[in-house]
């Protein structure tokens, strides 16, 4: 019975040390937006970030009272994630042209690319607005890789296969 005790003590403090190798210390501020993991609505197993909702403040246990439409709730912090809000996409390139500019650099916007990233089922009307001097492409070669908007690498083989056939050619 000793030793069955030792093995279970030895086994959970390896897992706790594997456990803390990747967990972080999370905190959220009463004001701040969060998001909240619950299960959907038609299937239990099947959940989803809902929100955001504001955080009332903070309890014991990692614990933290929400805001949901007219009642309170109560999650646990790994339930909780903080909400971040989208930047405008014209402030984001006036901030990072403002930081080349501090920093002596210069940004040729006649080569400059914008490339959308999307999710499967988004719709075309959330399309963030253009650029002025930045042109759109679905598709770039991005440290010699090809990627396209869906983060699809066809064109990528595609590549490859064309440059492998030519260099056989020759051989």
């Amino acid at each position: 019975m000793k030793a069955a005790r030792e093995n279970t003590s030895r086994a959970h403090d390896k897992a706790k040390i594997h456990y803390d190798k990747k967990s972080t210390v999370r905190q959220l501020q009463p004001g701040e937006k969060a998001l909240v993991l619950l299960p959907s609505d038609g299937r239990k197993l099947m959940t989803g970030w809902r929100g955001p909702f504001c955080v009332l403040r903070q309890l014991q246990n990692n614990n933290y009272e929400l805001q949901i439409g007219r009642r309170r709730a109560t999650f646990h912090i790994n339930q909780l994630r903080c909400f971040y809000s989208d930047v405008p996409v014209e402030d984001e390139m006036k901030q990072i042209i403002s930081w080349s500019k501090s920093n002596k650099l210069s940004i040729n916007l006649a080569k400059c690319k914008e490339l959308v990233f999307w999710r499967p089922g988004l719709k075309s009307e959330f399309m963030p607005s253009l650029l002025p001097d930045v042109i759109r492409v679905t598709c770039c070669k991005l440290l010699g890789i090809f990627v396209d908007c869906n983060l699809n690498f066809c064109q990528q083989v595609d590549q490859v296969v064309k440059v492998c056939s030519q260099r056989y050619y020759l051989l």
